[in-house]
């Protein structure tokens, strides 16, 4: 049967275009998971098992993976099927398809899965750098980044949610076709309401050998606020900011002096 998108139904070909444009919004993600693997030998694609070894449930599962440490798939493997069974690690997860929050203890969870969704979870406490999707991978990488922060627990504005949230996260940048090692290395960090951003080139030399406007960041997305912040501040100066409380999530957008090559902090306040 020819391969080809074009050669199915409509309805296939919406949930290919959808697939594929989760694929790209994930790249840089997914490339800084194959630097991990060169550094240290640590698996891209990887069975729950790997992730959550003593939690004995996950060694039988086999028809789900992770994506690295954050990204939880639950693909659907029989025909016709618009809801599939998965086990969900205990912890807090972020429905991708919903982006709503839920809590496991360890348990079997059914997810909806029309045609064009694909069951993905992201784990509570991780920053994941993505991208705007685009034709090519060369195009993507001239569109800028986004960063998705989802921190490990929500914040109500109280004093003791302050200290316990956390998020991490972490992006290898190079300029895709070079073999000599010249690269940025981006940490993502949030502690006591405050995203810090740390960028580290392999070299002063390897900045001039990687384009700085790919580095743009065009949108951050906050995800955990129960109730609105007072204020956002983007290296101590406010910026405006747009809350959605059925989400509980704070975008910071279009602010052109943001850049993954520099260090910059956010902080929120209630």
């Amino acid at each position: 049967m020819d391969q080809d998108p074009a050669y199915w139904s409509k309805d296939s070909t919406k949930a290919i275009k959808e697939s594929l444009k989760l694929r790209y919004h994930l790249l840089p993600y997914i490339y800084t998971l194959f630097y991990r693997s060169y550094l240290n030998g640590t698996t891209v694609a990887r069975a729950l098992a790997f992730e959550f070894p003593e939690d004995l449930a996950t060694h039988k599962v086999d028809s789900q993976f992770m994506l690295g440490s954050c990204i939880l798939v639950t693909p659907v493997l029989d025909e016709g099927r618009t809801f599939v069974e998965g086990y969900v690690p205990s912890g807090e997860w972020i429905n991708l398809s919903t982006g709503k929050r839920y809590f496991s203890r360890g348990t079997w969870k059914y997810f909806d899965a029309p045609l064009n969704v694909i069951p993905i979870s992201i784990r509570c406490g991780c920053i994941v750098p993505i991208q705007v999707s685009a034709e090519t991978t060369d195009i993507a990488r001239k569109k800028g980044f986004g960063l998705f922060v989802i921190l490990s627990s929500t914040d109500d504005g109280s004093s003791a949610a302050g200290q316990r949230i956390t998020a991490s996260g972490e992006l290898f940048w190079d300029n895709g076709d070079d073999a000599s090692l010249n690269y940025v290395h981006v940490k993502f960090e949030v502690r006591d309401r405050t995203l810090t951003v740390t960028s580290t080139p392999s070299s002063v030399e390897s900045l001039a050998k990687i384009d700085l406007k790919e580095l743009d960041v065009k949108t951050i997305l906050i995800v955990g606020f129960i109730k609105k912040p007072a204020a956002i501040l983007v290296n101590n100066k406010p910026v405006d900011f747009i809350f959605d409380n059925d989400l509980e999530t704070c975008q910071i957008r279009n602010q052109s002096f943001l850049t993954l090559s520099k260090e910059f902090m956010i902080k929120w306040r209630f």
